[in-house]
């Protein structure tokens, strides 16, 4: 049984239902537009006044250009990606140092508190007899 009304629950599931919707439509639009966007290249290139030589330099010269431009990219994520996964452990220890040593001042306290206790019950109850 939903705590939820049922119109509101209907509600929900239909908004999940066009979420769903939206990323497949996304996902077709994308990879069609990358498609399209290779046969415009290659049609540029049959079209083009350049010859058959040239535009071969053209796109080795701009393939390498890409490859040196994704090295870059990846040389930087992987040092930010380091530099996080160090900071992120820094923390980590950080974090855990607090809780060890909240618990050893948890610990203290407890000890005290058992001390105190003992000496408490240890003394003798003294009953004050009141004279008439």
């Amino acid at each position: 049984m939903s705590f939820l009304p049922n119109s509101l629950f209907d509600k929900l599931n239909q908004a999940e239902y066009f979420k769903q919707q939206n990323r497949r439509k996304n996902k077709g639009t994308f990879v069609f537009s990358a498609i399209a966007g290779l046969l415009g290249g290659a049609v540029a290139l049959l079209f083009s006044p350049k010859s058959g030589k040239e535009n071969r330099k053209y796109i080795v010269k701009k393939s390498k250009e890409v490859g040196d431009e994704f090295v870059k990219t990846e040389n930087t994520l992987e040092t930010k990606f380091k530099s996080f996964k160090e900071k992120l452990e820094k923390r980590f220890d950080s974090f855990k140092e607090n809780i060890k040593e909240k618990d050893s001042t948890e610990d203290k306290k407890a000890e005290e508190v058992v001390e105190l206790s003992k000496k408490t019950i240890k003394k003798p109850v003294v009953k004050k007899v009141v004279k008439k």
